[in-house]
């Protein structure tokens, strides 16, 4: 009798893995969280790319990412997430009672100027899609970033590597990030949305293709 051959197809996980300060990527203070913002790159680096406003549609969806990630997460982590202190929506966010924003999840300040997303930001350890055109990475709307303009769902956002874990990075905690950021106590996902091209150094970035995706609190993955 002829013996049985079994198949066995794993899933690959490709995509630019955003590295840690101490391997080569954005150089994040230690403590701090461990972000990379998006410039404008015509040969040289320009400002940072145009802010996301965060609409009723946009905070539905990242609440949606939250609550796929964090089964019975309470409404506060998201607030937390875009403070106004915090780098996602810095000077943009909640938090200021002078500066109040629109919370459509808390359902609170809903006729007040809306939070906004600053400066394309991604952070470390997470695999991410784009372009390598030259020394930089680029990601289009709606290509390899999630747009303003077309939103999808937050499975979907999730299945395409449009969403990162926030962390911090920690020099001194044997190669791996901080607790989750901004708070410990349980990871917080945010879908990535861009307004325009965002631009990266390729130099942050390692090519990951393995049937396993990478740590994204350990350096190297």
């Amino acid at each position: 009798m002829a013996k049985r051959v079994e198949f066995i197809f794993k899933r690959m996980h490709k995509g630019w893995r955003l590295k840690y300060a101490g391997e080569g990527g954005p150089q994040n203070p230690t403590g701090m969280p461990a972000v990379a913002p998006a410039l404008r790159w015509n040969g040289y680096w320009n400002k940072y790319i145009a802010p996301v406003k965060m609409t009723k549609q946009i905070q539905l969806l990242q609440w949606d990412v939250m609550q796929i990630k964090n089964i019975g997460v309470l409404p506060d982590r998201y607030t937390q997430t875009y403070h106004q202190a915090i780098a996602l929506a810095n000077n943009n966010g909640y938090g200021d009672p002078k500066d109040p924003r629109a919370n459509f999840i808390t359902k609170e300040n809903e006729s007040s100027p809306l939070p906004k997303l600053m400066d394309g930001i991604i952070m470390a350890g997470h695999l991410y899609d784009g372009e390598p055109n030259g020394n930089v990475i680029e990601q289009h709307p709606n290509v390899h970033a999630m747009s303003q303009q077309m939103l999808v769902d937050a499975q979907t956002a999730l299945d395409n590597n449009w969403c990162f874990q926030c962390v911090s990075w920690h020099a001194g905690n044997g190669g791996y990030g901080e607790d989750f950021f901004p708070r410990r106590g349980g990871e917080y996902w945010v879908a990535h949305i861009i307004s325009e091209t965002a631009t990266y150094p390729k130099d942050y970035f390692e090519w990951w293709n393995k049937d396993y995706p990478p740590n994204p609190l350990k350096m190297g993955g």
